[in-house]
């Protein structure tokens, strides 16, 4: 699984629930709102910046892309 914002706090938490379940996540934010300690380190996560989008995906080659990203926070 391939989540982008996923340090935030909806990617966050769909990245928590994959992992587990077994999935293998790959994170990538550039932390505009997000926090990198929203994501409790685990073996099957990895986080990139999203500035290396484009060889971080061919590289893992994910089956699934979720896209979480926002360029604001949820308005209350």
């Amino acid at each position: 699984m391939f989540i982008t914002g996923g340090a935030g706090f909806v990617g966050s938490h769909l990245a928590d629930r994959l992992l587990g379940r077994g999935d293998k996540v790959l994170v990538i934010d550039n932390y505009p709102t997000a926090r990198r300690d929203n994501l409790t380190p685990q073996e099957n996560l990895s986080i990139v910046d999203a500035d290396l989008v484009n060889r971080t995906f061919e590289h893992f080659a994910p089956e699934v892309v979720v896209h979480a990203a926002s360029s604001d926070m949820v308005p209350r």
